[in-house]
């Protein structure tokens, strides 16, 4: 809101001479129109309702993606032992049993539990409980 002011002479009750007497400022009240201020307030609230149903979109596609990605993944057990094929290495065995962990982490399991790191196609690896535990 914005305040105009007015130099206006002092009414001094002794009708002291103009002369003598100190102008004085007097706040006007001004600015926007009504109709301006009607406006903008219709603006705000649109706005505001916009933001609010945009908000709501984004929580239910969020929840919505999340339904239909559970859905397509469904959760898969870790199976307690691997046979090997042509090709097959540690690093992508480890990749193919679906754990959600360092792939890292599980290949050195698994040298652990079958004695070594060097695999040959048709052997039968044992997926030791801690691996199947970190599928979970």
């Amino acid at each position: 809101m914005a305040v105009s002011f007015l130099v206006q002479p002092d009414r001094h009750p002794l009708g002291a001479h103009p002369a003598t007497r100190r102008p004085q400022l007097v706040g006007l009240d001004g600015g926007r129109s009504v109709a301006a201020v009607r406006r903008r307030r219709v603006f705000l609230v649109r706005r505001c309702v916009v933001g609010v149903l945009a908000l709501v979109a984004i929580v239910l596609a969020g929840s919505a993606v999340s339904a239909v990605s559970s859905a397509l993944s469904p959760d898969v057990a870790v199976p307690t032992s691997f046979e090997v094929a042509p090709g097959d290495t540690l690093w992508s065995i480890a990749g193919e049993l679906g754990v959600d962990a360092d792939r890292r982490e599980v290949v050195q399991l698994l040298s652990v539990a079958n004695g070594g790191t060097v695999v040959v196609p048709g052997q039968h690896l044992q997926i030791p409980e801690s691996v199947r535990a970190l599928g979970a």
